[in-house]
């Protein structure tokens, strides 16, 4: 059992360990507006305005003021700026807390998608470099990939 999973109640989380054990798809740092929404432990209803730090086509990082506990489920909404001229509803899709780690005056989250819907709705390679070559993915039976590609000659 992963020490992530020891730390989310004593269960085994199925979606947490198969996120965990499939990490390939690059992750690139690009801040988009967000607001995440949820229902607390104790049954009251949340919404907060944030920034991702982080995203990756499965999933992000981000700080939020509010203390969320891995395997919490929330409604994660991608917002229009300014910019966006698009006149289109914000993308949306729900998300699983699978990391939480405190950073001076907030909360720092790491989210995956539990669904196929495309929240970014931008090419995030031609948005930035993929962070420190690090690659995840949730794809079913996604091969690795790396950055760069190797190639092997017979002698």
């Amino acid at each position: 059992m992963s020490q992530h999973q020891k730390n989310t109640r004593g269960l085994d989380t199925p979606m947490a360990s198969r996120h965990l054990s499939e990490r390939r798809e690059a992750r690139y740092s690009i801040s988009f507006p967000i607001e995440i929404a949820g229902v607390s432990r104790d049954g009251q209803a949340f919404r907060e305005t944030t920034h991702t730090l982080n995203v990756s086509e499965w999933g992000c990082g981000f700080l939020s003021s509010l203390e969320l506990k891995a395997d919490d489920i929330i409604l994660l909404r991608r917002l229009p700026t300014a910019a966006d001229r698009s006149g289109r509803a914000p993308r949306e899709a729900f998300f699983q807390v699978v990391r939480v780690e405190r950073k001076e005056h907030a909360w720092l989250i790491g989210a995956w998608k539990m669904e196929s819907a495309d929240v970014w709705g931008e090419d995030l390679v031609k948005l930035g470099e993929p962070d420190e070559g690090r690659r995840e993915s949730r794809k079913p039976h996604a091969k690795e990939e790396s950055a760069f590609t190797i190639e092997k000659k017979d002698p």
